[in-house]
């Protein structure tokens, strides 16, 4: 025997049809991630600090009170007497409530050293020089200057040299420099080679 199916029973299950698509929706909004990143992986030059602050790392889409409510930690590690961290990677933790991201930020050191103030150096022929100490370069992770032509360099001899100098850091970033040495001619009046 068949039954006919009413009009109220259409609008019944047109309804129930409508509450269980509803509800479906809510419960994968609730379930879903609200925490939308950036990127996964965040570049930090060697020197600046770690940023704690969520809205660094997520979308501008994410909600603000989302983003007001999200705390940023990760473990760190500071280089020795600052408050940077050394170079590496970390993996920072997001969380809102109980939903959590991860980043990783990569601390490198892309920069070159800066070499002092040294452009030009006045001498008179004979003196000894420690080139060394009168050419120098600063670097955050140190530097060291090396002269690729030393030889070219006579200290005996008046006349105008360039010394091609390279400063070097730990993670291999280069600078390069050119000085101007000038060696004057040694007095007649004068002795001794200081």
């Amino acid at each position: 025997m068949e039954r006919k199916i009413t009009k109220k029973t259409k609008v019944l299950i047109a309804v129930a049809a409508v509450i269980v698509i509803a509800a479906g929706i809510s419960a994968a909004v609730m379930l879903s991630n609200p925490l939308k990143l950036q990127k996964e992986t965040v570049n930090v030059e060697f020197g600046q600090k770690i940023s704690t602050d969520a809205k660094d790392y997520l979308k501008k889409s994410v909600d603000p009170d989302i983003v007001k409510k999200t705390k940023v930690s990760y473990k760190k590690n500071p280089a020795e007497g600052q408050e940077y961290d050394k170079i590496g990677k970390y993996t920072l933790d997001l969380k809102y409530g109980d939903k959590t991201k991860q980043v990783i930020v990569e601390v490198a050191d892309t920069t070159a050293p800066e070499f002092n103030a040294t452009a030009e150096i006045d001498t008179i022929e004979g003196v000894d020089l420690d080139f060394t100490s009168l050419i120098t370069a600063t670097d955050l992770s140190g530097a060291t200057v090396d002269f690729k032509n030393m030889k070219d360099v006579d200290l005996k001899v008046a006349g105008e040299y360039t010394l091609k100098a390279v400063a070097k850091d730990k993670a291999g970033n280069k600078a390069k420099k050119d000085i101007k040495i000038k060696v004057a001619a040694k007095p007649a009046n004068m002795t001794g080679s200081d």
